[in-house]
């Protein structure tokens, strides 16, 4: 793959808080607090100890892009390709980082309608914690309101290890 993908989906989620700060993308009033904040930290939030680190984004966009893929349905066994509005979410998550490099967000909480490709975004994230945040010993939690759910994304995290030969070869 010639093109970035860590530096091309950092700049889909960064044209996508321009829309949405432009009007261009109709959008809740939350989704625009969260691109205002975006915008704000961007100039203030290091006289708080907090910086945007287009590397750490990129580290987790390239390996969705590259390893991740779909496991059920029409694009089954193709890449994960993230939606402008996902990656905004995903480089908020992981690319804000603390004066000691720890994560700033370490607790998300996101509304997203059915059939939006939440429980395959979770799986890949939980994925890339378990595989490649170089975490000794890491451990990945999935709670939700019923049991299903969890078994859901479990499900999708197994499957998309095993749709991968790269991932399966880094979970052994």
């Amino acid at each position: 793959m010639s093109e970035d993908i860590g530096a091309l989906w950092i700049q889909r989620g960064a044209d996508y808080a321009i829309a949405v700060r432009d009007g261009a993308i109709p959008a809740c009033v939350f989704v625009k607090l969260a691109v205002e904040r975006w915008f704000d930290d961007l100039k203030n939030a290091h006289k708080r100890g907090l910086f945007f680190s287009e590397d750490a984004a990129a580290k987790y966009f390239r390996f969705v892009g590259r390893y991740c893929k779909h496991y059920i349905g029409e694009f089954d066994g193709q890449l994960i390709e993230l939606e402008p509005w996902q990656c905004f979410i995903e480089m908020n998550v992981h690319g804000w980082l603390r004066e000691d490099g720890s994560r700033r967000f370490r607790i998300v909480y996101e509304e997203v309608g059915r059939k939006n490709g939440k429980s395959t975004r979770l799986a890949a994230s939980g994925d890339y914690y378990l595989i490649a945040d170089n975490e000794p010993g890491a451990q990945v939690y999935i709670a939700a309101t019923k049991r299903e759910q969890t078994k859901e994304i479990f499900s999708a995290s197994a499957e998309m290890i095993r749709k991968s030969g790269a991932l399966r070869a880094c979970s052994h």
